[in-house]
């Protein structure tokens, strides 16, 4: 990808290295660029979920933990 920067967005889509969607080239910076975003959403649902949850209400003993991982 690195040696074919200066190509088109055309010779681009041609050479499997980006993909035209409705006329729009989505290219290796972009995907890159989404799945970073989508990442970043996620990880901020994630914390907000954790810091939520109520710890003191999960009835945990040693047994469940044995029961757990043997």
């Amino acid at each position: 990808m690195l040696e074919k920067t200066q190509l088109s967005n055309t010779e681009l889509v041609k050479e499997g290295l980006a993909i035209n969607i409705n006329g729009f080239v989505v290219v290796s910076v972009l995907f890159f660029t989404i799945i970073m975003a989508i990442g970043a959403v996620f990880l901020i649902l994630a914390t907000r979920s954790f810091i939520k949850t109520d710890f003191s209400r999960l009835n945990r003993s040693a047994s469940d933990a044995s029961a757990l991982w043997g």
